[in-house]
């Protein structure tokens, strides 16, 4: 009786020992510390490396689930290179993880690796057998809005059938990345004739970049045109004027001069700068006409 009972806990050891190398697994690293800040579209995303490291002499299932406020689909995104996979025995993987932060806040959570034991024959018992590994994560999440400002904008005349080119200067007087929106509005009469917009393009904080579109005048004739332009930035709109442009037969050799807005840092030349070389002899010969008939009055007067 007594060397049955030895036998029968011998045969549990094994069973215990079986069972705890089926869940074998480490993941890492032990911390995440987030640093991130919502940008213009009020979303920052950020991407991390989570390393699993299969320690068993099996393959193991690695599955992630979240915990705690990174769980928040309200609060953050959270999303995985991989999130089902199987892990040779002994091997690390290293699994990209993206977030996108929406709000402003400092946030706490868990990243838990699940680990399973895949049965490979009759004979290993170790499918049911599970073991959850916990990465910490913090998130601190800064809510500062870019802003900026039109320093510049170049409307120029086309000849006809021909693409004109629209620029706009943008600089960037904040601490996060800008993408400002630019779109055209073009008119003829007061009618609509087209609509243009430029993808938006991201701009490095105190930075200045170049926003273009081309709008085709395939079709349209020889005429005064206007282009209402705007630019946004978020909800906020930070230019919206018309500027006038002419479709000519050809262009003359004279270089066009840019037609900017008020409000930005170069400013329009006014027709005061423009007409000089026109208004100058006409005063020269009205002075010298007048000076003229002073002196023969004079002398008539000095003859009495």
């Amino acid at each position: 009786m007594n060397r049955v009972s030895v036998v029968f806990v011998f045969v549990l050891l094994l069973t215990s020992v079986d069972a705890a190398q089926a869940i074998s697994a480490a993941a890492g690293p032990g911390v995440m510390i987030i640093e991130t800040h919502v940008t213009q579209d009020f979303q920052g995303v950020d991407e991390y490396e989570l390393v699993v490291h299969n320690t068993d002499i099996i393959p193991l299932q690695v599955h992630f689930t979240l915990e705690g406020d990174i769980n928040n689909t309200h609060i953050v995104d959270v999303e995985f290179g991989d999130n089902d996979f199987s892990l040779q025995p002994n091997k690390r993987q290293t699994i990209p993880v993206a977030f996108s932060a929406k709000v402003a806040g400092t946030y706490h959570g868990k990243i838990l690796s699940l680990f399973s034991g895949v049965q490979e024959s009759d004979d290993r018992t170790g499918a049911d057998v599970g073991f959850a590994a916990a990465t910490k994560v913090t998130i601190n999440v800064y809510g500062e809005r870019p802003e900026g400002r039109v320093t510049d904008v170049r409307v120029s005349d086309t000849e006809i059938n021909e693409p004109m080119s629209i620029f706009v200067e943008f600089e960037n007087r904040g601490g996060v990345a800008a993408s400002p929106m630019f779109s055209a509005t073009i008119l003829k009469n007061g009618e609509v004739v087209d609509t243009v917009s430029a993808p938006g393009t991201a701009i490095l904080p105190q930075e200045v970049g170049v926003l273009n579109v081309t709008w085709d005048s395939t079709g349209q004739g020889t005429g005064n045109y206007t282009a209402d332009l705007e630019v946004k930035l978020g909800d906020d709109v930070l230019y919206d004027n018309g500027h006038n442009f002419s479709i000519v037969l050809q262009l003359g050799s004279e270089p066009l001069q840019s037609a900017t807005h008020v409000v930005t840092v170069r400013t329009p030349h006014d027709e005061i700068e423009k007409t000089p070389l026109t208004v100058y002899p006409c005063l020269i010969g009205f002075a010298s006409a007048a000076l003229l008939i002073f002196r023969k009055r004079s002398a008539r007067g000095g003859g009495k």
